[in-house]
């Protein structure tokens, strides 16, 4: 009798085990399962460049919209909304969020900094080292919504100094490309969100 209590309560500790391994393995949240949030259009906001690359800023701008799209969110092209603004600004400093999001017909706006644009170049050695921020803001009310900030460094090597400056030359707009993706990862997805298959090729391959 005693052996028979003695497996069985093995065997609950085993089924309590189990139940907390299955209970801590979370899945991410997307918009088809209820509880996305419910942000319909986000329009994102000429970046603040803290740095002497505007070129960097400026494509952090473009892929950031991209990563706006693919992310499942309509897609707002920086020329309109920088031509919307310009039609209702009444003052030098961006508008707040709930400004700009009235004039612009948004949910949400997308404040990106470009904090950090840093080039080294050494004999067969070169990196670029890059930070910013992303932050998104309710047009609402200009509560933050969701923030992140994100670092990355991409280093090259070369023993010839041309060949290296053309890694270099490369490298730019990549590493601008790992920046935004890195750093939006963890932006929750929207309700046109399609997710790919990541072990076959989905119809939808090339969209993003």
């Amino acid at each position: 009798m005693a052996l028979l209590a003695s497996r069985s309560l093995k065997v609950i500790g085993l089924l309590t085990i189990a139940l907390l391994f299955v209970s801590g393995c979370g899945k991410k949240i997307t918009m088809d399962s209820g509880m996305a949030p419910k942000w319909g259009r986000i329009a994102v906001m000429p970046v603040i460049n803290k740095t002497t690359e505007p070129q960097a800023s400026a494509l952090l701008r473009t892929y950031a919209i991209e990563a706006i799209y693919n992310k499942g969110y309509k897609k707002l092209p920086a020329q309109i909304i920088d031509e919307q603004l310009a039609e209702n600004a009444r003052e030098t400093p961006p508008p707040p969020p709930q400004v700009a999001g009235k004039v612009l017909g948004v949910d949400a706006l997308l404040y990106c900094t470009l904090t950090e644009w840093k080039k080294s170049e050494m004999t067969a050695y070169a990196s670029i080292s890059a930070t910013a921020t992303f932050e998104l803001r309710s047009a609402a009310n200009g509560e933050v919504l969701w923030h992140n900030s994100q670092t990355i460094v991409k280093r090259s090597v070369h023993p010839f100094k041309k060949e290296l400056q053309e890694l270099m030359l490369m490298d730019f707009e990549s590493s601008v490309v790992e920046l935004v993706d890195s750093g939006m990862a963890s932006l929750p997805t929207g309700s046109d969100f399609i997710a790919k298959d990541p072990l076959k090729k989905s119809k939808y391959e090339g969209w993003f």
